[in-house]
């Protein structure tokens, strides 16, 4: 059913090339039947797909295609329909992903309002995900303030609603959590082992913020914005070892302090020097094996803030581990969905991961708060509450514990093992999840493969409910839900945390 009010999408398959859209805009909008051709050909264009060609009809024209589908047809008040086809022959599978990207971006310039409905057509193949509904944000010019106040943050549990939908599903609030709380946070983002001798570097972004962390002479730990003061090219990329950064573009050169030291035929070096154009420093902290970084100005130490956190855990967890592998996951949900999974306290594992739930005592699970993180701890053992036969006692050990740092750092502790979560926002509904597995010694090949491919079903697990609930937040019928008080405390404590940042004057 195709809710009325709203602009829809649908993309479908024909036999050609499959990949032919259409796209209907809802009778009332002035000005969109001169402006939809262009930004689809636009679009399209950017999509590395050639429209051939871009055809505009009435909605009775519609009707009577047969390169349509039923439920565009039924749509009431359609004032216009567009069908753009890529170039007959074109590969289909080689453009999927960006037909897609095209389609979403597409949606956002098209509909105003935003509520916009992706809706893929049943029984079709080549897009990802099969037949699934994906939705634009479904909330247009809200009101930040007002969703904020929406949360009540003081309310015990057992009473407590969840925060609305829109902090999941709107640009405004990924905004705000940028300049709220991911600025005045310590981020991690790198290891120590990155870092092992003199002009070792790597590199990365964050929401915008590229940085470049590089061990100077004194082997101390610099962290600069990775942007060249001429002309802002990032004046590093990926990782290595580096005598100085040197810009791609104009070569203007920077030591490992950062100071500019080079800039051909731009003058003496001195005046430039008077106009403080060195790389822009940012502060940078160590804990454990671990590097992070504050792109704000801090108020407190890392070190500080985390002090007692290692008391929390069973035993020392940083104690004779290695770096041994990194695997990356792309989730088309928002990133605070990720992390609330973390936190449910042990809630969906029996429901969500037979196998290791196979291995967890679930009934000795314990949940401890701290200021700004939060620590989940289970025994192990022989379970009735799901499939051992899908992961290995080896690989679980004796005990678990489940740290979460503020905002979106998360360390699992289990045997001989130790990977960190961290999340990365790239969108309202998609985020980076970067996974650092960490073993005490070096592990035999085959119990290394064995134990990441066992982690690696328990993530597939993860990423399949989290896309589950993105869906049902962006599909505009769940507004708020409650808390499990028996588990669900650490993602309360999230959400709180969260409140209380937003409050910005």
């Amino acid at each position: 059913t195709i809710p009325l009010g709203m602009y829809m999408i649908t993309s479908f398959l024909d036999g050609r090339c499959g990949c032919p859209l259409a796209f209907a805009a809802r009778e009332g909008n002035p000005g969109k039947n001169n402006v939809a051709p262009l930004a689809i050909r636009n679009c399209l264009r950017e999509s590395f797909i050639q429209p051939d060609p871009v055809i505009a009809c009435t909605n009775e024209e519609m009707k009577r295609s047969k390169q349509t589908t039923l439920a565009a047809c039924e749509l009431e008040n359609c004032h216009t329909i567009v069908q753009a086809f890529c170039r007959p022959g074109m590969p289909g599978s080689s453009a999927t992903a960006s037909r897609m990207d095209c389609v979403l971006r597409l949606a956002r310039l098209w509909a105003t309002n935003k509520n916009v409905l992706l809706v893929h057509s049943p029984g079709k193949t080549g897009f990802p995900h099969g037949p699934v509904t994906e939705a634009c944000s479904m909330k247009d010019n809200i009101n930040p303030a007002e969703e904020i106040r929406r949360f009540r943050a003081n309310d015990p549990i057992e009473n407590a609603a969840t925060p609305p939908a829109s902090w999941y599903t709107s640009n405004e609030f990924l905004d705000l959590e940028k300049n709220s709380v991911f600025q005045n946070q310590w981020l991690f983002v790198g290891r120590q082992d990155q870092l092992r001798e003199p002009g070792d570097y790597f590199s990365g972004a964050f929401m915008g913020w590229p940085y470049v962390v590089v061990l100077d002479e004194g082997n101390v730990p610099r962290a600069f914005f990775n942007v060249c003061s001429h002309h802002g090219t990032c004046v590093a990329s990926g990782e290595g070892t580096a005598e100085q950064f040197v810009c791609p573009y104009h070569g203007w050169t920077y030591d490992r302090q950062g100071t500019l030291i080079q800039a051909p035929l731009a003058g003496a070096l001195q005046s430039l020097k008077q106009r403080n154009l060195d790389l822009k420093p940012i502060p940078v902290s160590q804990w454990g094996p671990f590097i992070a970084l504050h792109f704000g100005t801090p108020s407190r130490s890392l070190e500080s803030d985390l002090a007692d956190l290692l008391d929390a855990f069973l035993a020392h967890p940083f104690k004779n581990i290695q770096f041994v592998r990194r695997v990356t996951y792309s989730i088309d949900c928002n990133w605070k969905v990720f992390v609330d999974n973390f936190l449910d306290g042990g809630y969906h594992v029996s429901h969500v991961h037979p196998g290791l739930a196979g291995q967890l005592k679930l009934a000795s699970y314990t949940r401890t708060l701290g200021e700004r993180w939060s620590m989940q701890s289970c025994g192990t053992g022989f379970s009735s509450n799901g499939d051992a036969s899908e992961d290995f006692s080896e690989r679980i050990g004796q005990h678990a514990d489940y740290a979460w740092i503020y905002p979106n750092f998360m360390i699992n502790r289990y045997g001989p093992w130790m990977d960190t979560n961290t999340v990365i926002p790239l969108s309202f509904d998609r985020c980076l999840v970067i996974f650092d597995y960490y073993h005490e010694g070096s592990p035999e090949t085959d119990f290394l493969e064995q134990s990441l491919a066992a982690s690696d079903r328990v993530q597939q697990e993860d990423i399949e409910i989290c896309n589950r609930v993105q869906a049902g937040l962006n599909s505009g019928i769940y507004d708020q839900g409650v808390y499990a008080p028996g588990f669900e405390a650490p993602m309360l404590h999230f959400h709180q945390g969260l409140h209380a940042d937003f409050q910005v004057p």
